[in-house]
């Protein structure tokens, strides 16, 4: 429902709920062994209240304010097994009961059938919207806001035995002013921000217990975000657009919110660590608590900018479309690591090189687009290239070399190569 209850201050509010359900399966195979079998039934259910409302202040300044509450159920229903094509109940070494349903608490004893795991967990949370704008003129327009939601929680259907992840959340402020200019041939765009992140779900690749090497989502301790972004379109004559846009980012861990246990061998006590099982030729261990909030966010690159033009061209059949773009992305970092104040000299430049590994370099592509637009019939004909300079570029990379129990392996994801292609499209309805 929305109206107005006063001439200054109208409302909406609701109310929405959605069910669904689903199946994931999924087979994998590491480094050559057998295949697992990984599957499972989800259902998922959400519900949630909401309203908003709106204030005008003056004619030109307006209040916000609302507020969400929403209520999730999450369920799972697991029937992993080990080995691809053996019964549950087979006998396969190395699961928690010793057969091949490969699940820490299943629901009954598995049988020559059965082979359930049944998880489930409700989440609650609050979301909300403040703000205040204002229209100072027929061209400005100035904002200040802040807000807070969350993403829900849920549970690994491969690595079963692991508890549910919680919901992520986050607030912020944002502040910004939009603009016009020169008749309206100049628009221009500023953004300020600062995010706070909570609980942040993250995908890591590690070896969970009962299961092996896998895949799976966890919390990932606090995170805090700066940021800001610049946004501009001219028009400088008439059928050509020129737009441009710039975001700076620099984010950082919460001191103290994402750690982790190194366990090091050294025939002298570590200081601050403490004393671990040793080994079997009877060296002693110690485990050593690690402060990650040192270590750089992930796929956070601090620059990233593009710029792009657009020449529309009238001819009497039709318009021609020519367009070109240049788009840059700045580094950015996959998997950093960081190792123990306690750690050698030669381990610490070990995970200096996978940290290295890790990192992609910052790239810039250039794209452009030919394309002619015809009145009658309502068709759009063109030709495009992506990456026309053929920049040889990392899209993305993962590094898990040294670390003690890590998996050993280093991976390059090359980024696509000079692309051309032609295509049409049709328009149904009026043009």
């Amino acid at each position: 429902m929305s109206g107005n209850i006063t001439d200054q201050l109208s409302y909406i509010l609701g109310g929405y709920a959605s069910r669904e359900t689903g199946f994931e399966y999924s087979q994998s195979q590491i480094f050559g062994g057998l295949i697992r079998n990984s599957f499972g039934d989800a259902k998922n259910t959400t519900k949630g209240a909401y309203a908003q409302l709106y204030y005008n202040l003056t004619d030109s300044v307006r209040a916000v304010g609302g507020f969400r509450y929403t209520w999730d159920g999450r369920e799972v229903v697991l029937h992993n097994q080990q080995v691809l094509g053996l019964a549950p109940n087979a006998p396969v070494a190395g699961t928690p009961f010793g057969v091949n349903c490969n699940l820490v608490n299943p629901d009954q004893t598995p049988t020559a059938t059965q082979c359930n795991q049944t998880q489930a967990k409700n989440f609650s949370y609050p979301a909300w919207n403040l703000g205040l704008d204002w229209q100072a003129s027929d061209d400005i327009f100035l904002y200040v806001a802040t807000r807070g939601a969350a993403k829900a929680g849920g549970f690994n259907i491969r690595a079963g035995s692991l508890p549910a992840f919680s919901p992520e959340k986050v607030k912020d402020v944002e502040g910004g002013i939009k603009a016009s200019w020169l008749d309206n041939r100049l628009r221009t765009n500023v953004a300020l921000f600062h995010t706070w992140k909570s609980n942040a779900q993250v995908i890591v690749n590690a070896v969970a217990p009962g299961v092996g090497v896998t895949q799976y989502t966890q919390n990932n301790g606090d995170t805090r975000v700066w940021g800001a972004e610049f946004e501009v379109v001219a028009a400088p004559w008439s059928g050509m657009e020129i737009s441009g846009n710039l975001s700076l980012l620099d984010g950082k861990y919460k001191a103290g919110s994402i750690s982790e246990v190194q366990r090091i061998t050294s025939a002298t006590p570590l200081t601050g660590c403490a004393a671990a099982p040793p080994t079997a030729a009877g060296v002693p261990r110690y485990d050593c608590t690690v402060d990650l909030s040192g270590r750089a966010l992930t796929q956070l690159p601090k620059i990233q900018f593009s710029i792009g033009a657009t020449q529309t061209i009238a001819l009497s059949t039709g318009d021609l479309i020519l367009h070109v773009n240049y788009a840059y992305v700045g580094k950015q970092h996959f998997n950093p690591v960081v190792a123990s104040d306690q750690q050698t000299a030669a381990v610490k430049a070990a995970y200096a090189q996978e940290n290295a590994l890790g990192e992609t370099a910052g790239y810039g592509l250039l794209n452009g687009r030919i394309a002619y637009q015809l009145n009658d019939p309502n068709i759009e004909l063109y030709v495009y290239g992506r990456n026309l300079t053929a920049k040889k570029y990392l899209s993305r990379r993962f590094s898990d070399l040294y670390q003690t129990g890590g998996l050993g392996i280093a991976v390059d994801y090359a980024g696509d190569p000079r692309v051309v292609g032609i295509g049409m499209r049709y328009r149904f309805g009026a043009q």
